[in-house]
């Protein structure tokens, strides 16, 4: 005859003995599961997902993509190379611009690789052109990634879309709870243009590097301390910045001769040359990208974001233009949720069936069931809480 485990038999002794106590137990676990699954961030990747990558991003103004191999890639690529734990180097080159992307082995801490990448980086530098003012190295981050890509519809004659999707519709979008950043592409915003003119500088003989130093040292504004007066302490500062377009023009950029800027440049406040169209089914349209808080709940700001847009579509200065989701994190969030439940249920209902056909005994079939839901309760009240 074998001796029953004392700690085995304890929890059914206790449940029967107090099936008050266990019920009370039971529907407080159903009540803050209940709490959890309605309140638990949603997202489409874990926390603390980040690859094995990480990216190295230089500017250099100005110049041909050969002349950004040369002087900014192939540099990077080489003091890249004594970086631990390097696996492959991958480099593009464009007019302008460098783009390098560094695969590192698995099982490679990011952290300590991104903290080793910055420093040789520095090392670097003094080896770059001058033109070169910083290196970028970023990692992906789930959170840098939009989560709603929405477009917007222009009517045709619309000419100040920038100011008004900027005024109304980013302001609003960055109210709503969890959203980080709202994103505006596609819309051009004038600038001041200075256009020089070869001959008038061939004329007058104009070191244009001497005009563009002077240019960029005559727009500034200086601290100079403060000052006592009248018992009073009054901030001093010295403001060298340009007011309009006419004072530009005006600017000294050779005292010998009383030369102006407009003698040998056309200065101007207007649109910059397109090179490039941002249209929707052959109109034109503005693209706003949603980027969201780390602590932010995807399906939330989702549902909240359209409700703000169906809102924006309704105010006489937006009268026209036509708000369309093309990319929705949430939306993929809800149906991955969607399908999980499915899943579950389906899940749920076979195992019953296999119970039931073991055991031949519907009330240990309902009992062993209802454990199924009671346990992923426990599973999310222990994930909301961590």
């Amino acid at each position: 005859m074998t001796e029953r485990d004392p700690a085995a038999s304890a929890i059914p002794r206790f449940s029967v003995t107090r099936p008050v106590t266990v019920m009370m137990i039971l529907l407080t676990i159903i009540v803050v599961g209940y709490i959890s699954f309605r309140r638990i961030p949603l997202a489409l990747y874990p926390d603390g997902f980040e690859g094995n990558q990480l990216y190295i991003g230089v500017s250099y103004p100005n110049a041909s993509a050969r002349d950004v191999e040369e002087k900014i890639s192939r540099k990077i690529e080489d003091i890249v190379g004594t970086v631990p734990n390097v696996k492959k180097v991958y480099s593009y080159s464009r007019s302008g611009y460098s783009n390098v992307r560094v695969e590192f082995q698995t099982g490679t801490n990011l952290k300590n690789a991104y903290a080793l990448l910055s420093d040789r980086m520095d090392r670097v530098k003094p080896d770059l052109p001058n033109d070169v003012d910083r290196i970028w190295v970023n990692r992906w981050d789930q959170n840098d990634s939009p989560i709603m890509n929405i477009i917007a519809g222009l009517p045709v004659g619309m000419t100040d879309a920038f100011y008004r999707i900027d005024t109304f519709v980013k302001p609003a979008l960055q109210r709503i709870e969890g959203v980080g950043n709202v994103d505006i592409w596609g819309i051009q915003t004038p600038q001041v243009q200075v256009d020089l003119v070869d001959e008038r500088l061939r004329a007058h003989r104009v070191d244009v590097s001497a005009m563009i130093n002077n240019l960029r040292n005559q727009n500034f504004a200086l601290s100079g301390g403060y000052v006592f007066e009248g018992g009073r302490k009054i901030y001093v500062r010295s403001l060298g910045r340009f007011e309009s377009v006419e004072e530009i023009a005006a600017l000294i950029v050779d005292p010998e001769r009383r030369l102006r800027l407009s003698d040998v440049a056309n200065v101007g406040f207007r649109l910059p040359k397109r090179d490039w169209m941002f249209r929707v089914d052959g109109q034109p349209a503005v693209g706003i990208q949603v980027t969201r808080e780390s602590t932010g709940n995807i399906e939330r700001i989702s549902r909240d974001v359209r409700a703000a847009l169906g809102d924006l579509e309704k105010l006489p200065p937006l009268a026209g233009i036509k708000f369309n989701i093309y990319f929705d994190q949430g939306k993929e969030v809800r149906e991955s949720i969607n399908h999980l439940e499915e899943a579950g249920l389906w899940g749920g209902l076979f195992a019953a069936i296999l119970i039931y056909i073991f055991l031949r005994a519907p009330r240990m079939t309902g009992i062993l069931t209802l454990s199924i839901p009671l346990s992923l309760l426990c599973t999310l009240i222990v994930l909301y809480f961590i």
